[in-house]
């Protein structure tokens, strides 16, 4: 279990883009726009981060934007960090 302050420990440490899909620009899906970031944390190199990002094509102002913690043990899961919608 993450306790509030691990919460703001994975936000804060530095990290570094890993790879993006696509590429360039957004994927549509359905009249959204969608990308993932992966990223790594500096500080040890072993964390894992996504970033998400889906954009409504016709209404830019509903988009949802999160971060999300790998976690590679044993059993793997993902927990969602933050997250902002419009």
């Amino acid at each position: 279990m993450l306790t509030d302050q691990d919460i703001g420990n994975l936000i804060a440490e530095p990290k570094r883009i890993t790879a993006k899909d696509p590429a360039r620009g957004y994927r549509e899906e359905k009249g959204i726009g969608a990308a993932h970031l992966e990223l790594e944390s500096l500080t040890n190199g072993e964390d894992r981060f996504e970033v998400f990002i889906r954009q409504n094509s016709q209404f830019i102002e509903n988009f949802s934007l999160g971060l999300k913690y790998l976690n590679r043990g044993a059993i793997p899961r993902s927990f969602t960090l933050v997250r902002f919608n419009g």
